[in-house]
C-alpha cells in the first residue's frame, strides 16, 4: 500500500527564507519530502515579514519534518530565554556589588589623597 501524499503549508519568518533555501536539499533528503519556499507574505504591513513554505511527501514524513521545524523553534526560544535570563543576572549582580561599594570613610585615610576610594562591604 502507498504512503499517502499530503501538502502542508505554512509560514516562517522571512528572514530564515535564505537558510530554508541553502538547507532545501538536506530537509528533502533527510526526511523525504519535498520543499518549496513560495514568497513573501505581508512585506506591505508594518508586522515582520513572513514566508510561505510548503512541503510535500507522505503523511508521516511531512509530520516528521514538522515536528522536527518545532522543536529547532523550541531551541531557538529556549536560547532567547536564557540570554534573557543571563542579561537580568548580569545586571542584578552588577547592582548588588555597587550597592556593598560604599564611599571609604576619609577621615581613617592615612593618606588624605584626596581621591575617592571604595571598598567591598560584605552583607
Amino acid at each position: 500500500m502507498a504512503a499517502r501524499v499530503v501538502l502542508d503549508e505554512f509560514t516562517a519568518p522571512a528572514e530564515k527564507a535564505a537558510l530554508l533555501e541553502r538547507s532545501r536539499g538536506r530537509i528533502e533528503a533527510l526526511f523525504g519530502v519535498g520543499l518549496a519556499v513560495l514568497g513573501v507574505l505581508g512585506a506591505e504591513e508594518p508586522l515582520p515579514a513572513r514566508i510561505w513554505l510548503q512541503l510535500r511527501g507522505a503523511q508521516e514524513a511531512v509530520h516528521s519534518a514538522k515536528r522536527e521545524r518545532e522543536r529547532e523553534r523550541e531551541r531557538e526560544r529556549e536560547r532567547e530565554r536564557e540570554r534573557e535570563r543571563m542579561h537580568t543576572y548580569l545586571r542584578l549582580l552588577s547592582e548588588e556589588t555597587r550597592r556593598n561599594l560604599l564611599p571609604w570613610d576619609r577621615s581613617r585615610d592615612q593618606k588624605k589623597s584626596g581621591t575617592m576610594n571604595l571598598q567591598y562591604h560584605r552583607t
